[in-house]
């Protein structure tokens, strides 16, 4: 694991280390589905690095989303009922 590579798109995306690092081993074994490469090929890394970028910037944005959502329903919640 680029452990380097993984922390910094953990602190982009405001993402815990021990999560983007589950998060990469997911990348990993998707893309031993996907491609028939040898996993010490650079085609294999590029591919696991691909996957990885999608699926931390998405599963942050949702997160994101649904952290927005629950604090404006709390909002609601305070304004209306307290």
């Amino acid at each position: 694991m680029p452990i380097t590579f993984v922390q910094k798109l953990a602190k982009k995306y405001h993402v815990s280390l021990e999560i983007a690092e589950s998060y990469w081993e997911e990348a990993k074994e998707l893309a031993e589905k996907a491609y028939d490469e040898d996993k010490e090929s650079d085609k294999f890394y590029a591919a696991t690095t691909n996957i990885f970028k999608n699926i931390i910037r998405k599963r942050s944005r949702v997160e994101a989303e649904v952290e927005s959502k629950i604090m404006n329903f709390e909002q609601f919640i305070n304004e209306n009922y307290n």
